[in-house]
């Protein structure tokens, strides 16, 4: 009777190791797919945006040229660059959570080092800033970001 009750034991063992590298693998299939997910998610909004952008005849290299445009494309850059800051909020908020892989994040926290460059970029992104409408953690990120650059 002992033999089988330690045979059982051991089954019982082994069950729950199989079952915990089953639990093991199915999370890390998951949190891939959750980080798959997100980029598509960014990449779509991303798309979006550059939509818009072509609409507009814009573009990053208009905001060094935004003294230039016609009031209708102004008036278009001034909608499009918050929305490019929220974009790029998202995507700190899904790397910092682990949805976001760091070397997506690096292309995105460039994008916005682009934009802040500007002269119309930097006053919009520091409006935003001021008026606490970015997370304080995403602010922090992108100093610490654009001092490394």
């Amino acid at each position: 009777m002992k033999d089988y009750a330690a045979m059982a034991e051991i089954f019982g063992m082994l069950a729950i190791v199989v079952s915990l590298i089953f639990v093991g693998y199915e999370i890390r299939e998951n949190t891939d797919e959750t980080r798959a997910a997100s980029r598509q998610s960014l990449a779509t909004r991303a798309q979006d945006l550059a939509l818009f952008t072509a609409q507009f005849g814009g573009g990053l290299r208009v905001l060094y040229n935004y003294e230039e445009l016609t009031g209708p494309q102004q008036a278009a850059a001034e909608a499009w660059v918050p929305a490019l800051i929220r974009n790029v909020e998202e995507a700190y908020l899904s790397y910092r959570d682990g949805r976001l892989d760091e070397e997506y994040w690096n292309t995105r926290a460039a994008v916005l080092d682009a934009v802040i460059g500007s002269e119309i970029g930097n006053f919009m992104y520091s409006e935003m800033k001021d008026g606490n409408q970015l997370a304080p953690d995403f602010v922090i990120s992108m100093e610490e970001y654009m001092v490394a650059q």
